[in-house]
């Protein structure tokens, strides 16, 4: 396992950059603005990668979203999958406009995608993150035909993000009269706040996301029963899933593992494992060739789970 030679670049820029780690800051305001900062380094320059799009912005009660729909289609072309994206960081940094050029890629299904503002810890810990992703799932599903002309539905996240699509699937699964989610892709998850897993201790340190910084984020959140699908003992009749790891992420242990129960459960999975690449490479198509692929690669798996 050699890790990419883009990636170490932007490693080296980003230890060149210096910056106090996220959990030492003196509030998760200052956390938010260096994350901006980080979200920067990753992108790079020039414009960005993903579908061209229209780009609208609104809010609804409390949230606001943002909608991404594909420029050069028509209404007469036929509907499209909405896919309800959530994005990573934590549960305590990021928001739509740190992860645009990820909705922009799944856009590019091509997708309508809507890009949710969800409520953010340590203001509002456990569970006010994952009953915005319900309302939000609701609210798609409600208004899937008439204001986004889509037909199927689909969750999608990366690292805290991907653990709300994951959420937000088993939740659906198991209320009556849910919406029906189509499929799930998930991108390194963030699946196990006890941090047990082998990865957590092999690659704590010197690949952008750390452990101690991953503990921050669980404390920050505060997670409870009932806070990701891994807990559950029975993961069968979930909606198929991409789920997408990275060799060189401490995380990746828990998407692993998830993959795995899930297909002993008979649910169909796309595993995209990426050897060479780290934590936040969704970010990193503006920086990284082999980061740029396996976005490509990501929303190719879930284009076939759709088609």
């Amino acid at each position: 396992m050699t890790l990419d030679p883009d990636t170490a670049r932007y490693l080296a820029d980003l230890a060149e950059a210096g910056g106090t780690p996220y959990e030492e800051m003196e509030t998760a305001a200052q956390a938010r603005a260096a994350y901006e900062q980080v979200v920067a380094l990753r992108r790079g320059d020039g414009p960005p990668r993903g579908a061209e799009c229209s780009v609208e912005e609104y809010r609804i009660g409390d949230l606001w979203y943002r909608a991404y729909r594909p420029l050069g289609r028509s209404v007469h072309d036929g509907p499209l999958p909405l896919v309800v994206f959530f994005h990573g960081g934590g549960w305590v940094l990021g928001n739509p406009r740190t992860h645009d050029e990820m909705a922009r890629a799944f856009a590019a299904l091509p997708a309508i995608v809507l890009s949710v503002d969800y409520r953010l810890a340590p203001e509002h810990p456990y569970p006010a993150a994952h009953d915005d992703a319900w309302d939000a799932v609701q609210y798609a599903a409600s208004e899937m035909g008439d204001s986004f002309h889509a037909d199927r539905l689909v969750v999608a996240g990366d690292s805290a993000g991907a653990l709300l699509a994951g959420a937000v699937a088993a939740r659906a699964r198991d209320t009556e009269g849910a919406p029906t989610i189509d499929a799930q892709c998930l991108v390194y998850p963030a699946m196990e706040p006890t941090m047990g897993s082998a990865s957590h201790d092999d690659l704590a340190e010197g690949y952008g996301l750390t452990r101690s910084t991953m503990k921050w984020f669980y404390d920050a959140y505060a997670p409870q029963s009932g806070f990701s699908p891994s807990e559950m003992s029975d993961l069968s009749g979930l909606p198929p899933a991409v789920v997408a790891t990275a060799g060189y992420d401490l995380l990746k242990d828990d998407g692993l593992r998830f993959a795995e129960r899930l297909r002993e459960a008979g649910v169909p999975v796309a595993g995209l494992h990426f050897p060479g690449l780290i934590h936040g490479f969704m970010g990193m198509g503006g920086t990284s060739r082999a980061a740029a692929a396996a976005i490509d690669a990501v929303v190719g798996g879930l284009r076939g789970l759709l088609a």
